[in-house]
Protein backbone atom coordinates (compact mmCIF):
# COMPACT_ATOMS: atom_id res chain seq x y z
CA UNK A 1 0.00 0.00 0.00
CA UNK A 2 1.67 3.24 -0.89
CA UNK A 3 1.85 6.81 0.71
CA UNK A 4 1.81 9.69 -0.22
CA UNK A 5 5.21 11.87 1.17
CA UNK A 6 4.26 14.59 3.04
CA UNK A 7 5.34 17.80 2.14
CA UNK A 8 7.88 19.50 4.33
CA UNK A 9 6.89 22.38 6.04
CA UNK A 10 8.21 25.83 5.26
CA UNK A 11 10.89 26.67 8.17
CA UNK A 12 14.21 29.04 8.74
CA UNK A 13 16.33 30.36 10.96
CA UNK A 14 15.18 32.95 13.97
CA UNK A 15 16.29 36.66 13.08
CA UNK A 16 16.31 39.39 15.43
CA UNK A 17 12.91 40.59 14.18
CA UNK A 18 11.15 37.63 15.62
CA UNK A 19 12.60 37.83 18.75
CA UNK A 20 10.56 38.35 22.32
CA UNK A 21 11.56 40.76 24.72
CA UNK A 22 15.00 39.97 23.04
CA UNK A 23 14.99 36.25 22.81
CA UNK A 24 15.57 35.23 19.75
CA UNK A 25 14.23 31.67 18.33
CA UNK A 26 16.18 29.26 17.21
CA UNK A 27 13.94 28.48 13.88
CA UNK A 28 10.73 29.78 12.86
CA UNK A 29 8.19 27.44 11.40
CA UNK A 30 5.12 28.77 8.90
CA UNK A 31 2.63 25.92 8.37
CA UNK A 32 0.15 26.42 5.58
CA UNK A 33 -2.74 24.17 6.77
CA UNK A 34 -4.06 23.18 10.42
CA UNK A 35 -2.80 18.98 9.34
CA UNK A 36 0.45 21.02 8.82
CA UNK A 37 0.15 23.20 12.21
CA UNK A 38 -0.56 19.60 13.42
CA UNK A 39 2.31 17.94 12.60
CA UNK A 40 4.56 21.07 13.71
CA UNK A 41 3.07 20.59 17.43
CA UNK A 42 3.74 16.81 16.92
CA UNK A 43 7.30 17.06 15.98
CA UNK A 44 8.24 19.79 18.29
CA UNK A 45 6.03 17.75 21.19
CA UNK A 46 8.60 14.57 20.28
CA UNK A 47 11.47 16.65 20.63
CA UNK A 48 10.69 18.71 23.80
CA UNK A 49 11.01 22.16 21.98
CA UNK A 50 9.28 25.01 23.23
CA UNK A 51 7.37 26.53 21.06
CA UNK A 52 5.62 30.31 20.76
CA UNK A 53 2.44 31.39 18.30
CA UNK A 54 3.48 34.07 16.33
CA UNK A 55 0.24 35.94 14.38
CA UNK A 56 0.53 39.67 13.30
CA UNK A 57 2.68 40.64 16.33
CA UNK A 58 0.57 43.55 17.76
CA UNK A 59 0.46 42.16 21.36
CA UNK A 60 3.55 39.91 21.10
CA UNK A 61 5.15 41.60 23.84
CA UNK A 62 2.22 41.68 26.06
CA UNK A 63 3.05 39.45 29.27
CA UNK A 64 5.88 38.30 30.74
CA UNK A 65 8.72 37.06 28.07
CA UNK A 66 9.11 33.21 27.46
CA UNK A 67 11.54 31.30 29.75
CA UNK A 68 12.41 29.00 26.94
CA UNK A 69 11.83 29.89 23.11
CA UNK A 70 13.38 27.83 20.44
CA UNK A 71 10.85 27.51 17.69
CA UNK A 72 8.15 30.49 16.72
CA UNK A 73 5.31 28.96 14.83
CA UNK A 74 3.79 32.06 12.54
CA UNK A 75 0.01 31.50 11.41
CA UNK A 76 -0.17 33.66 8.70
CA UNK A 77 -0.19 31.72 6.03
CA UNK A 78 -3.00 29.42 7.48
CA UNK A 79 -5.93 29.48 5.35
CA UNK A 80 -8.18 32.19 5.71
CA UNK A 81 -12.14 31.20 6.45
CA UNK A 82 -14.88 33.60 6.75
CA UNK A 83 -18.30 31.81 6.65
CA UNK A 84 -21.18 34.47 7.54
CA UNK A 85 -24.27 33.08 7.71
CA UNK A 86 -26.55 35.95 8.29
CA UNK A 87 -29.46 34.70 8.87
CA UNK A 88 -28.26 32.99 12.04
CA UNK A 89 -26.61 35.70 12.99
CA UNK A 90 -23.13 33.63 13.79
CA UNK A 91 -19.86 33.89 12.09
CA UNK A 92 -17.33 30.95 11.70
CA UNK A 93 -13.64 32.71 11.13
CA UNK A 94 -10.00 31.61 11.22
CA UNK A 95 -8.33 32.82 13.65
CA UNK A 96 -5.38 34.67 11.28
CA UNK A 97 -8.29 36.67 9.63
CA UNK A 98 -7.83 40.53 11.16
CA UNK A 99 -10.57 42.30 13.09
CA UNK A 100 -10.92 44.50 10.38
CA UNK A 101 -11.38 42.13 7.73
CA UNK A 102 -14.27 40.32 9.94
CA UNK A 103 -16.24 43.50 10.39
CA UNK A 104 -15.45 44.58 6.83
CA UNK A 105 -17.44 41.70 5.71
CA UNK A 106 -20.04 41.51 8.19
CA UNK A 107 -21.17 45.05 7.29
CA UNK A 108 -21.59 44.09 4.03
CA UNK A 109 -24.84 42.29 5.86
CA UNK A 110 -25.56 44.93 8.12
CA UNK A 111 -24.35 43.07 11.24
CA UNK A 112 -21.13 43.38 13.11
CA UNK A 113 -19.20 41.27 15.62
CA UNK A 114 -19.66 43.81 18.88
CA UNK A 115 -16.09 44.05 19.93
CA UNK A 116 -13.52 46.89 19.54
CA UNK A 117 -10.71 46.80 17.79
CA UNK A 118 -8.85 48.37 20.38
CA UNK A 119 -4.90 47.54 18.41
CA UNK A 120 -4.53 48.27 14.93
CA UNK A 121 -3.91 45.20 12.67
CA UNK A 122 -5.04 42.75 15.67
CA UNK A 123 -5.71 39.24 14.32
CA UNK A 124 -8.83 37.66 15.88
CA UNK A 125 -6.40 34.71 17.09
CA UNK A 126 -4.85 37.60 19.03
CA UNK A 127 -7.77 38.90 20.37
CA UNK A 128 -9.71 35.64 21.98
CA UNK A 129 -5.78 34.88 23.56
CA UNK A 130 -5.90 37.75 25.18
CA UNK A 131 -9.58 38.82 25.41
CA UNK A 132 -9.20 41.76 25.15
CA UNK A 133 -12.57 44.07 25.05
CA UNK A 134 -13.35 47.49 24.55
CA UNK A 135 -16.10 50.35 25.29
CA UNK A 136 -18.92 47.74 23.47
CA UNK A 137 -18.24 45.37 26.45
CA UNK A 138 -20.82 47.35 28.65
CA UNK A 139 -23.55 46.43 26.39
CA UNK A 140 -22.53 43.22 24.44
CA UNK A 141 -20.24 41.13 26.85
CA UNK A 142 -16.65 40.53 26.33
CA UNK A 143 -15.28 38.25 23.64
CA UNK A 144 -15.63 35.69 26.02
CA UNK A 145 -19.00 36.23 25.84
CA UNK A 146 -19.37 36.18 22.18
CA UNK A 147 -17.28 32.79 21.33
CA UNK A 148 -19.59 30.13 20.86
CA UNK A 149 -17.46 27.53 20.07
CA UNK A 150 -13.84 27.05 18.74
CA UNK A 151 -11.44 24.15 17.04
CA UNK A 152 -8.07 23.96 18.65
CA UNK A 153 -4.70 22.06 18.33
CA UNK A 154 -3.29 20.88 21.50
CA UNK A 155 0.18 20.77 22.32
CA UNK A 156 0.27 17.26 21.09
CA UNK A 157 -0.89 17.83 17.80
CA UNK A 158 -4.26 16.70 18.34
CA UNK A 159 -7.49 18.76 16.94
CA UNK A 160 -10.67 19.46 19.01
CA UNK A 161 -13.67 21.06 18.24
CA UNK A 162 -16.36 22.64 20.27
CA UNK A 163 -19.43 24.27 20.05
CA UNK A 164 -20.80 25.26 16.36
CA UNK A 165 -22.61 27.79 14.30
CA UNK A 166 -25.92 27.73 15.98
CA UNK A 167 -25.97 29.39 19.15
CA UNK A 168 -28.27 27.72 21.25
CA UNK A 169 -25.66 24.43 21.01
CA UNK A 170 -24.05 24.70 24.13
CA UNK A 171 -21.87 21.49 23.69
CA UNK A 172 -17.97 21.82 24.22
CA UNK A 173 -18.80 25.65 25.11
CA UNK A 174 -16.37 25.78 27.89
CA UNK A 175 -13.60 24.71 26.06
CA UNK A 176 -13.95 28.48 23.45
CA UNK A 177 -13.44 30.20 27.18
CA UNK A 178 -10.82 28.22 28.69
CA UNK A 179 -9.17 29.15 25.78
CA UNK A 180 -10.06 32.69 25.82
CA UNK A 181 -7.58 34.83 27.41
CA UNK A 182 -5.26 31.97 27.97
CA UNK A 183 -2.12 34.01 25.87
CA UNK A 184 -1.57 31.01 23.83
CA UNK A 185 -0.69 28.13 26.92
CA UNK A 186 -2.55 26.13 26.15
CA UNK A 187 -2.84 25.84 22.09
CA UNK A 188 -3.97 27.06 19.31
CA UNK A 189 -7.32 28.01 18.08
CA UNK A 190 -7.68 27.97 14.03
CA UNK A 191 -11.09 28.71 13.62
CA UNK A 192 -14.00 30.26 16.02
CA UNK A 193 -17.68 30.81 15.89
CA UNK A 194 -18.95 34.32 17.12
CA UNK A 195 -22.74 35.41 17.70
CA UNK A 196 -23.40 38.85 16.36
CA UNK A 197 -25.18 41.66 16.61
CA UNK A 198 -27.17 44.25 14.00
CA UNK A 199 -24.98 46.67 13.06
CA UNK A 200 -27.29 50.00 14.28
CA UNK A 201 -28.86 52.69 11.98
CA UNK A 202 -27.65 55.39 13.96
CA UNK A 203 -25.14 56.35 16.86
CA UNK A 204 -24.52 59.26 19.18
CA UNK A 205 -21.84 59.78 21.52
CA UNK A 206 -22.98 61.98 24.28
CA UNK A 207 -19.66 63.56 26.86
CA UNK A 208 -20.55 65.53 29.80
CA UNK A 209 -17.82 66.93 32.05
CA UNK A 210 -18.57 66.51 35.59
CA UNK A 211 -16.62 66.26 39.24
CA UNK A 212 -15.09 63.64 40.79
CA UNK A 213 -17.45 63.77 43.89
CA UNK A 214 -20.69 63.54 41.29
CA UNK A 215 -18.96 60.29 39.67
CA UNK A 216 -21.00 58.02 41.83
CA UNK A 217 -24.81 59.85 41.94
CA UNK A 218 -24.27 60.46 38.10
CA UNK A 219 -22.70 56.62 36.91
CA UNK A 220 -25.46 55.17 39.59
CA UNK A 221 -28.10 57.32 37.14
CA UNK A 222 -27.03 56.00 34.17
CA UNK A 223 -26.56 52.01 35.02
CA UNK A 224 -29.55 51.74 36.46
CA UNK A 225 -31.83 53.79 34.07
CA UNK A 226 -33.52 52.08 31.29
CA UNK A 227 -32.03 53.63 28.38
CA UNK A 228 -29.95 50.11 27.36
CA UNK A 229 -26.48 52.53 26.23
CA UNK A 230 -24.20 50.24 24.63
CA UNK A 231 -20.87 52.00 26.45
CA UNK A 232 -20.39 53.64 29.48
CA UNK A 233 -17.10 54.90 29.57
CA UNK A 234 -14.52 58.03 31.15
CA UNK A 235 -11.61 59.74 30.54
CA UNK A 236 -9.92 60.99 33.52
CA UNK A 237 -6.28 62.67 33.73
CA UNK A 238 -6.34 62.33 37.11
CA UNK A 239 -5.80 65.64 38.45
CA UNK A 240 -7.90 66.15 40.49
CA UNK A 241 -10.12 68.47 38.21
CA UNK A 242 -13.02 68.23 36.31
CA UNK A 243 -13.67 63.84 34.09
CA UNK A 244 -15.34 63.31 31.35
CA UNK A 245 -17.64 60.38 31.42
CA UNK A 246 -18.52 58.98 27.40
CA UNK A 247 -22.29 57.57 26.35
CA UNK A 248 -23.24 55.51 23.43
CA UNK A 249 -26.44 55.60 22.32
CA UNK A 250 -27.04 53.08 19.18
CA UNK A 251 -30.34 52.39 17.27
CA UNK A 252 -32.95 54.10 15.02
CA UNK A 253 -32.57 57.48 14.69
CA UNK A 254 -35.85 58.42 16.74
CA UNK A 255 -34.68 55.70 19.39
CA UNK A 256 -31.50 57.53 19.65
CA UNK A 257 -32.91 60.87 19.58
CA UNK A 258 -35.35 60.28 22.75
CA UNK A 259 -33.34 57.95 24.65
CA UNK A 260 -30.29 60.87 24.52
CA UNK A 261 -32.93 63.35 25.67
CA UNK A 262 -33.86 60.49 29.03
CA UNK A 263 -29.75 59.63 29.81
CA UNK A 264 -29.19 63.91 29.43
CA UNK A 265 -32.13 64.54 32.17
CA UNK A 266 -30.73 61.49 34.29
CA UNK A 267 -27.27 63.13 33.77
CA UNK A 268 -28.81 66.47 35.07
CA UNK A 269 -26.28 68.32 32.54
CA UNK A 270 -26.36 69.57 28.78
CA UNK A 271 -23.99 66.90 26.80
CA UNK A 272 -21.68 67.74 24.11
CA UNK A 273 -23.57 65.29 21.34
CA UNK A 274 -20.95 63.65 18.77
CA UNK A 275 -21.77 61.30 15.65
CA UNK A 276 -18.25 59.96 15.82
CA UNK A 277 -16.59 58.87 19.21
CA UNK A 278 -13.62 61.38 20.50
CA UNK A 279 -9.87 60.67 20.09
CA UNK A 280 -9.38 58.89 23.92
CA UNK A 281 -12.19 56.15 23.50
CA UNK A 282 -11.43 52.32 23.41
CA UNK A 283 -7.69 53.81 22.95
CA UNK A 284 -5.03 51.92 25.50
CA UNK A 285 -3.45 55.26 27.46
CA UNK A 286 0.38 54.35 27.84
CA UNK A 287 3.01 53.19 27.16
CA UNK A 288 2.15 51.60 30.32
CA UNK A 289 -0.76 50.21 30.30
CA UNK A 290 -2.28 48.92 33.65
CA UNK A 291 -5.80 47.28 33.00
CA UNK A 292 -7.66 47.55 36.77
CA UNK A 293 -11.02 45.42 37.82
CA UNK A 294 -13.40 47.14 40.38
CA UNK A 295 -16.44 46.20 41.78
CA UNK A 296 -19.01 49.16 39.69
CA UNK A 297 -20.34 50.63 42.93
CA UNK A 298 -16.49 51.38 44.16
CA UNK A 299 -14.86 52.64 40.73
CA UNK A 300 -15.44 56.47 41.94
CA UNK A 301 -13.56 55.40 45.31
CA UNK A 302 -10.67 54.04 43.27
CA UNK A 303 -10.27 56.59 40.67
CA UNK A 304 -9.91 58.93 43.80
CA UNK A 305 -7.23 56.83 45.44
CA UNK A 306 -5.36 57.09 41.40
CA UNK A 307 -5.82 60.97 42.12
CA UNK A 308 -4.06 60.49 45.15
CA UNK A 309 -1.32 58.47 43.78
CA UNK A 310 -0.34 60.11 41.19
CA UNK A 311 0.29 63.48 43.19
CA UNK A 312 1.94 61.58 45.69
CA UNK A 313 4.16 59.31 43.31
CA UNK A 314 4.49 62.72 40.78
CA UNK A 315 3.94 60.54 38.01
CA UNK A 316 0.99 61.09 35.51
CA UNK A 317 -1.89 59.06 35.29
CA UNK A 318 -4.32 58.52 32.90
CA UNK A 319 -7.93 56.69 33.21
CA UNK A 320 -10.15 55.09 30.94
CA UNK A 321 -12.29 52.51 30.78
CA UNK A 322 -15.64 51.33 30.93
CA UNK A 323 -17.43 52.42 34.35
CA UNK A 324 -20.38 50.15 33.79
CA UNK A 325 -18.38 46.91 33.19
CA UNK A 326 -16.05 47.69 36.25
CA UNK A 327 -13.08 47.46 33.61
CA UNK A 328 -10.88 50.47 33.55
CA UNK A 329 -6.89 50.62 31.69
CA UNK A 330 -4.62 53.58 33.38
CA UNK A 331 -1.93 54.77 31.66
CA UNK A 332 1.30 55.66 33.24
CA UNK A 333 3.09 57.65 29.78
CA UNK A 334 6.60 58.64 31.69
CA UNK A 335 6.81 55.93 34.45
CA UNK A 336 9.69 54.34 31.76
CA UNK A 337 11.77 57.04 33.07
CA UNK A 338 11.64 56.46 36.58
CA UNK A 339 14.12 54.23 38.58
CA UNK A 340 13.08 50.51 39.56
CA UNK A 341 12.16 51.38 42.92
CA UNK A 342 9.63 53.80 41.92
CA UNK A 343 8.06 51.80 39.53
CA UNK A 344 8.25 48.82 41.88
CA UNK A 345 6.07 51.31 44.09
CA UNK A 346 3.49 52.53 41.87
CA UNK A 347 2.54 49.48 40.48
CA UNK A 348 2.39 47.86 44.38
CA UNK A 349 0.10 51.12 44.84
CA UNK A 350 -2.48 51.28 41.87
CA UNK A 351 -2.78 47.03 42.81
CA UNK A 352 -3.52 47.57 46.23
CA UNK A 353 -5.88 50.68 44.95
CA UNK A 354 -7.69 47.50 42.87
CA UNK A 355 -7.44 45.31 46.00
CA UNK A 356 -9.49 47.68 47.97
CA UNK A 357 -11.89 48.30 45.43
CA UNK A 358 -12.54 44.64 44.77
CA UNK A 359 -10.82 43.56 41.81
CA UNK A 360 -7.27 42.94 40.58
CA UNK A 361 -5.01 44.85 38.71
CA UNK A 362 -1.94 43.65 35.92
CA UNK A 363 0.30 45.15 33.52
CA UNK A 364 -1.31 45.11 30.59
CA UNK A 365 1.63 46.18 28.21
CA UNK A 366 4.66 48.16 29.10
CA UNK A 367 8.32 48.97 27.94
CA UNK A 368 10.64 46.01 28.83
CA UNK A 369 12.21 48.08 31.63
CA UNK A 370 8.69 48.27 33.43
CA UNK A 371 8.24 44.65 32.61
CA UNK A 372 11.22 43.55 33.59
CA UNK A 373 11.26 44.87 37.30
CA UNK A 374 7.36 43.95 37.93
CA UNK A 375 5.22 41.04 37.98
CA UNK A 376 3.04 41.80 35.34
CA UNK A 377 0.20 39.42 36.55
CA UNK A 378 0.51 39.80 40.28
CA UNK A 379 -1.27 37.68 42.77
CA UNK A 380 -3.92 35.04 41.28
CA UNK A 381 -6.23 33.28 43.58
CA UNK A 382 -7.07 30.56 41.52
CA UNK A 383 -2.93 29.64 40.75
CA UNK A 384 -3.54 26.02 41.59
CA UNK A 385 -6.77 25.37 39.51
CA UNK A 386 -5.16 27.63 36.40
CA UNK A 387 -1.53 25.08 36.67
CA UNK A 388 -3.50 22.09 36.63
CA UNK A 389 -5.31 22.87 33.36
CA UNK A 390 -2.35 23.71 32.01
CA UNK A 391 -0.96 20.22 32.73
CA UNK A 392 -3.47 18.84 31.26
CA UNK A 393 -3.64 20.35 27.93
CA UNK A 394 0.04 20.77 28.12
CA UNK A 395 1.97 18.56 29.97
CA UNK A 396 5.79 18.83 29.18
CA UNK A 397 4.99 22.91 29.20
CA UNK A 398 5.76 23.39 25.97
CA UNK A 399 3.61 26.29 25.02
CA UNK A 400 4.49 29.56 25.70
CA UNK A 401 6.27 29.10 28.73
CA UNK A 402 6.74 31.55 31.53
CA UNK A 403 4.61 33.66 29.74
CA UNK A 404 1.42 33.54 31.93
CA UNK A 405 0.53 33.79 34.75
CA UNK A 406 2.44 32.35 38.30
CA UNK A 407 4.97 31.84 34.91
CA UNK A 408 2.69 29.37 33.48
Amino acid sequence: MSTTPLSPIERRVGALDDAIDGVIPLQIASPTSTRELERTFQEATQDRIHMVLIGNRTKIEWGQAPTAFELGIHTGKLPKILQHEASDLVVRVSTNVTLGELQTELNRKKQRLAVDSMIYGTTVGGMIATGLSGPLRYGFGSVRDLIIGATVVRSDGVRATAGGRVVKNVAGYDLAKLYTGSYGTLGAITEAFFRLHSLPDTRRYLLVEIGIRELNEVSQNIIHSQMAPSAFEIYDTCDGQSLTIGILIEGTEESVFERSLALTGSIGKEPQVLDDAPPWWGQLPGPTTFKVTTEIASAPSLLEHLHEIGKASGEVLLATGSLGSGVLFVGAPTLERAREAEIEALTLQIRAAATLAGGSCIVLRAPAKVRNCVDVWGPVPAIGVMRSIKSQFDPFNLLAPGRFVGGI
